[in-house]
């Protein structure tokens, strides 16, 4: 899987990126719990925004650990069976920033019952929600035009995730 979301997919032209655009590295997917069939969904309250767990590539860390790390921060979980399924380049033009997303899907190894956010996350009332695959799907696809946000570049940025992680669902459900 190799996705490229543009400013385009929304309707919105593409502008010139400068000569060294913002780039960032992060890792995100699919937690998958294979014996009640639910994945783990993000959601951030105020956005009205529905997503996957992950982050940014913090320090030294592979894309493998920063995925761990960050279910393990949003969603409070441990995971096993890490396979990588891809990747996807945001290009975020109007804001001259790109973000490369390895993917990746993991079993449940552990739900630990307790997640922890940051300080921003917490602002945002990030929860944790198990669901079936078809279900976070529609739930996905129903609010990803009910984000909200302080800000036009948030709910730009939001649009992105929101889109980002629509294509993956579709193609871990393919997967299944």
């Amino acid at each position: 899987m190799e996705e490229i979301i543009k400013n385009e997919d929304f309707g919105i032209p593409n502008a010139e990126y400068s000569d060294s655009p913002f780039t960032r590295y992060a890792a995100r997917g699919v937690v998958y719990n294979p014996d009640d069939h639910r994945i783990s969904v993000v959601v951030i309250t105020k956005m009205n925004l529905y997503k996957l767990p992950g982050g940014g590539v913090e320090g030294e860390e592979n894309p493998e650990e920063t995925f761990e790390r960050e279910v393990l921060e949003e969603a409070g979980c441990k995971i096993k069976n890490i396979r990588k399924i891809g990747t996807v380049l945001e290009e975020r033009s109007s804001v001259d920033f790109k973000q490369i997303s390895h993917v990746f899907v993991a079993d449940l190894l552990e739900d630990i019952g307790k997640n922890n956010p940051t300080e921003e996350e917490i602002a945002g009332g990030l929860k944790t929600k198990w669901m079936n695959i078809d279900e976070a799907l529609e739930i996905f696809e129903a609010n990803k035009d009910k984000i909200t946000g302080e800000t036009e570049e948030d709910v730009y940025a939001a649009k992105f995730i929101a889109e980002r992680d629509i294509r993956i669902l579709k193609i871990f459900k393919e997967q299944l």
